[in-house]
């Protein structure tokens, strides 16, 4: 599959934050650019509510402290560290972004789709996730944002046994 240089750049970024120390301060992304090429952040989530489900799935959700934006990632029956999204489901993977600015997912397929899309991965011990697609579209396909950068998975504590 070709990929655009935009979409790669974004996943190569998600993917990167996941290997620095640095990444701990880092955080998932929405931006908006306008025709003159400025980027908005409209959004920014710093870590995630983290569930593992029954037979590899994984479900993530998070809402932004300010401007009333969350984000929910779904990912099926994958135990793999990286896991590509594209236009549309595959099966494997979804997100989506709801906002005052609209909902955007990569379950919208534009009409003649960008190649490419974007990825999500994990550190090794799945406490990180990076996640990046360029672009994502709202339902009419009048708005576009791009979302990027990695968060911290926070997974609830596990029940104690009582004796």
């Amino acid at each position: 599959m070709i990929r655009l240089p935009a979409a790669t750049s974004v996943v190569a970024l998600s993917i990167l934050a996941l290997a620095f120390p640095a990444a701990s301060q880092a955080a998932v992304q929405v931006i908006q650019s306008d025709e003159e090429g400025n980027q908005t952040t409209l959004a920014s989530f710093p870590t995630a509510k983290c569930v593992k489900g029954k037979g590899n799935f994984l479900t993530f959700h998070a809402k932004a402290k300010r401007g009333g934006w969350s984000l929910s990632v779904n990912i099926f029956r994958t135990r793999a560290r990286e896991v590509d999204l594209e236009y549309g489901s595959d099966g494997n993977a979804d997100f989506t972004v709801k906002g005052p600015e609209g909902l955007f997912t990569n379950l919208f397929r534009p009409p003649n789709a960008p190649p490419g899309g974007g990825a999500i991965a994990f550190n090794r011990k799945k406490t990180r996730m990076g996640l990046g697609f360029a672009p994502t579209f709202n339902e009419g396909f009048s708005s576009s944002v791009s979302v990027a950068g990695g968060l911290k998975c926070k997974y609830p504590k596990k029940k104690r046994r009582r004796r």
